[in-house]
């Protein structure tokens, strides 16, 4: 027998007395002493060299149970499930008894269903674990938070699952609560491991007013967690920026970072007219390397630049620009870098351009981008487009592009502009036809 896969537990009658508790814990344990004599160990000695009988090598927990419940499981250990148990029970009848002869009279004449069990111990092999799951996971955590409310639960090797466990802190490694950013941890149980993804913030926002106060108060470095929603910003006219106030949302902290999480919509139902710089973007960008990731962006009523970027190395991850109602413009994202690389990588622009006109001694890297244009801003008369879904015409700086691509309608493709349109291409991106 390898005692290390073997599992032993005794289970009572809550309602019973304390005394008869004790006593049917003690009669059943000396069953499974003589029944797997080779559990019990060696004698020991102490210190001062005197001797103490040995004990069972392994814990056997008791626990407590109802008499239904206890009724329950003794008949279903009966089933050929379970014909590899150890299996000791103590009922009304055996306590009664004042012999054994008498035990073994009285059993012969009273079915196991007229029998009530005042405990149960129950010895095998431990069931092999082929794998653990974690649940309670959140997706982002605040800096400084400690791994709360994590649960393990066994998956056995036929399917079935074990017991929820809680997670404590020695089962977990990868975290570390002083860090931001995405991280890998690890929990061990049973020595098996399970690895998650939590990603650690600064601040965590849930609504529009805790967006705009994280606005208002943004520092150099910081990670903000955006939750899923639809986050309706006003004009911000406290915060100034180059002698001008009114911004639909400023960013002009360096190394700053906007995470959303699920479905993030932000858009504002504010109306503004274009002629005031402040009022005609809706995401300005002034700081250096900004990480912008996993976000909708709907651009202001009355679009113009949806986002216009200033600052150097700016990064656009996994965003989706659309049009607000039924507008067939969604606004551009313009460039007016003077140095550094701008990248927009797994992003799309529905309705949306994308421009160089305010941007030299830069570059721009785009990775996996779909624009779709088609039928933005077509003349009815020419059938020529006022703009076009990607123009680097004017300043011509160096584009980078893989896995990109403009759609257009096939007015457009027909129209006198066309040609001039596909010239200014960088290569990989490519032209389809809608």
């Amino acid at each position: 027998m390898n005692l290390q896969n073997e599992k032993c537990v005794i289970v009572v009658d809550e309602e019973l007395p304390l005394g008869i508790i004790a006593n049917t814990a003690v009669i059943l344990g000396i069953t499974l002493g003589k029944t797997m004599p080779e559990a019990v160990g060696p004698d020991v000695i102490d210190q001062t060299e005197k001797s103490h009988l040995g004990i069972i090598k392994f814990p056997v927990p008791v626990l407590k149970s109802s008499a239904e419940k206890l009724k329950y499981i003794r008949e279903q250990l009966y089933q050929d499930d379970f014909h590899d148990l150890l299996v000791v029970d103590f009922s009304d009848l055996a306590q009664s008894c004042k012999t054994y002869d008498d035990f073994i009279q009285k059993m012969t004449q009273v079915p196991e269903s007229a029998l009530k069990y005042f405990g149960l111990a129950i010895c095998g092999s431990k069931k092999k674990v082929a794998k653990i799951e974690v649940t309670n996971i959140e997706d982002v955590v605040l800096k400084g938070q400690e791994l709360t409310g994590l649960k393990v639960n066994t998956v056995l090797e036929n399917g079935t699952k074990g017991d929820l466990v809680d997670v404590k802190a020695d089962m977990i490694t990868g975290y570390d609560k002083t860090k931001t950013g995405s991280q890998t941890v690890k929990v061990s149980y049973e020595e098996k491991e399970f690895s998650f993804t939590v990603y650690v913030a600064d601040k965590i926002v849930k609504n529009a007013t805790e967006l705009r106060d994280a606005l208002k108060n943004q520092k150099n470095g910081e990670v903000i967690a955006i939750k899923e929603g639809t986050y309706n910003m006003d004009r911000d006219d406290e915060t100034k920026y180059e002698d001008q106030t009114g911004f639909y949302f400023l960013l002009t902290a360096s190394n700053f970072t906007l995470k959303g999480f699920g479905n993030v919509v932000i858009k504002s139902t504010v109306e503004s007219e274009n002629g005031v710089w402040a009022s005609q973007n809706f995401v300005t960008i002034a700081g250096d390397n900004t990480l912008i990731e996993g976000i909708t962006l709907q651009c202001k009523k009355e679009p113009n630049k949806v986002i216009e970027i200033l600052g150097k190395d700016t990064t656009l991850r996994s965003i989706k620009v659309e049009p607000m109602d039924e507008v067939k413009f969604a606004g551009s994202i313009y460039l007016s870098t003077k140095a550094g690389n701008t990248t927009i990588e797994n992003s799309s622009l529905t309705y949306g351009r994308i421009t160089t006109s305010g941007a030299s001694d830069s570059t721009l890297t785009l990775k996996n981008v779909t624009i779709d244009f088609a039928n933005a801003y077509l003349d009815e008369d020419t059938k020529e487009s006022t703009f076009w879904g990607f123009d680097n015409s004017r300043t011509k700086i160096t584009v980078n592009a893989t896995d990109s691509k403009v759609i257009v309608s096939k007015e457009f493709k027909a129209a006198e502009n066309y040609q001039a349109f596909t010239e200014q291409l960088p290569k990989g991106m490519t032209v389809e036809e809608k």
